[in-house]
């Protein structure tokens, strides 16, 4: 009997690189999502439903009986709605995840991979940052998410618990919006001025979309090894200017970049500790070999 693994968010950037993943490798895969499926080969059977519906959740546990393993991503994840929702903001990352661990509870569930963010450390005192390191979340985006792992660690004597720290993530089929790669590259190909804020002299840790997917799938493989609290990226940090030339050297195409005042409150440098994925045998991709296949994937 195949294994059973339920993806909430699996229509979303990442969710829907896992969900290709698992059913490459013959899970029998459940995705939980607000919205309808259009974008897969091999179909996984789809609930349309909120994870703040706590009455829906609970009606989806009784559906499903068991399910072996659950990767939560659905959240909200805009940090410009954090701030000006802050409540809404906490409904859903915070009261939504205890519904969906709940749920793993009812459905007797062996793991629970959560996607956290970066976000929770805030403005880190020491670089590369270490998980050990004291989060200290800046906006409400990150307050939810530090306040969503300390839930799901309340669950870890039902079910094995690993929480996953992405910091930049890009790759193919991610739309523009908030994330600078997805956002530059769309404007190069249009021809269009990039704004950088500041000197462009912040960075970035940019970790690919398929490796946060091979993390994920080793967390779900080996749970005793992966118990606990990972940061994922790549242990390189790449100036955001940096960033702007490597991509229109990629394109074959010039643009201009307007350089703009830098904003209150952002992030000067951030970059991850990955120690302990690289003690699991982690090795991620180069920044220039992601940016290739993120291009060509568009």
């Amino acid at each position: 009997m195949a294994t059973r693994v339920l993806v909430t968010g699996g229509m979303g950037f990442i969710g829907s690189h896992l969900v290709e993943a698992l059913l490459k490798e013959g899970y029998e895969v459940f995705v939980l999502d607000r919205h309808v499926p259009s974008r897969f080969d091999e179909k996984p059977i789809v609930i349309n439903a909120d994870i703040i519906d706590k009455k829906r959740l609970d009606s989806v546990a009784d559906e499903l009986g068991s399910i072996d393993y659950v990767f939560h991503l659905a959240a909200q994840v805009s940090v410009a709605f954090g701030e000006k929702n802050p409540d809404e903001n906490r409904k859903i990352n915070v009261e939504g995840t205890g519904n969906v661990l709940e749920l793993a509870k009812t459905s007797n569930a062996q793991g629970f991979i959560f996607f956290s963010s970066a976000a929770v450390y805030g403005n880190a005192m020491s670089l590369p940052i270490k998980e050990s390191d004291s989060a200290q979340p800046i906006n409400q985006y990150g307050l939810s998410k530090l306040e969503a792992e300390k839930l799901c660690m309340e669950y870890s004597d039902f079910f094995n618990v690993t929480i996953i720290r992405p910091f930049n993530v890009y790759g193919p089929r991610q739309k523009p919006g908030n994330d600078v790669v997805s956002v530059f590259i769309d404007k190069i190909n249009k021809g269009e001025t990039l704004t950088v804020f500041g000197e462009g002299e912040q960075t970035r840790d940019f970790i690919f979309v398929d490796d946060i997917v091979s993390v994920s799938l080793s967390a779900m493989k080996n749970s005793d090894a992966y118990s606990g609290i990972f940061n994922v990226g790549t242990g390189k940090e790449t100036k955001i200017k940096d960033l702007a030339e490597m991509l229109m050297k990629i394109i074959g195409k010039k643009v201009s970049i307007d350089y703009e005042k830098e904003r209150p409150g952002e992030i000067k440098r951030s970059v991850a500790d990955i120690s302990k994925l690289h003690e699991l045998g982690f090795n991620p991709i180069s920044l220039e070999d992601g940016l290739r296949k993120t291009v060509a994937g568009r």
